[in-house]
């Protein structure tokens, strides 16, 4: 693999090195082929979909995938995008505390009400 060919695609999708933590290098690259191809030209989208199948793919969640995940979100510069990250990532199941916390006031108003919610039912179940 050409690094300066990943090194654009990173750039040209709005990509930052935490996005490399995850080993999704083929994917880019792809997506980024995606991206000079066809009409869509919104970075995001692409983001978005990136993320969305990397999570798909995730058949366990470590704590250090975990953190690996929402770095990505809570890196990600776009407000929409982050949020959908960032919901995509609290309404997993056995999602810690401390990120449902650390999510709430980084995303949307939507965001923190759903990690509000699952705060609360955490704090009635444990009781």
């Amino acid at each position: 693999m050409n690094s300066r060919s990943l090194q654009d695609a990173c750039q040209d999708l709005g990509l930052n090195a935490n996005w490399l933590n995850i080993g999704w290098e083929d994917e880019i690259l792809s997506a980024h082929s995606l991206l000079l191809s066809a009409s869509d030209k919104n970075a995001e989208h692409y983001r978005w979909r990136l993320f969305k199948t990397a999570l798909g793919e995730q058949q366990h969640f470590t704590s250090d995938n975990l953190e690996r995940y929402f770095s990505i979100a809570l890196s990600e510069n776009d407000l929409p995008l982050r949020s959908s990250m960032l919901h995509e990532l609290i309404v997993l199941a056995d999602t810690p505390r401390e990120y449902l916390l650390k999510a709430a006031p980084l995303g949307n108003r939507s965001v923190k009400q759903k990690a509000d919610a699952i705060l609360a039912q955490m704090k009635q179940e444990k009781y």
